[in-house]
């Protein structure tokens, strides 16, 4: 049986965080990778290269949560369904 901080547990650890991250689940994702690079840190060290990879699946999870998290720029003049207002005006039956 492997144990919490196995390498193997942690690299299936680190699978689930993207699988999580390519459900769209960025809540889910971005906790799971927080505690594996942790553990990894502890376990393999700061340059271990599967820490590296932690470190890089953390932070390229974090930029899509943020990018998700913008507003939305597009106006009723810019957004693709938007049809502009008739140059005639409308008739009554």
């Amino acid at each position: 049986m492997l144990g919490d901080t196995h390498p193997d547990t942690l690299n299936s650890r680190n699978n689930l965080a993207h699988a999580y991250y390519a459900a769209g689940d960025l809540e889910r994702a971005i906790p799971l990778l927080e505690a594996t690079l942790t553990q990894r840190e502890h376990v393999l060290g700061d340059t271990h290269p599967h820490t590296l990879n932690s470190r890089n699946n953390l932070a390229y999870t974090r930029r899509a949560a943020a990018v998700a998290q913008q507003p939305d720029t597009a106006t009723p003049a810019t957004a693709p369904d938007h049809q502009p207002p008739s140059d005639t005006p409308e008739q009554s039956v």
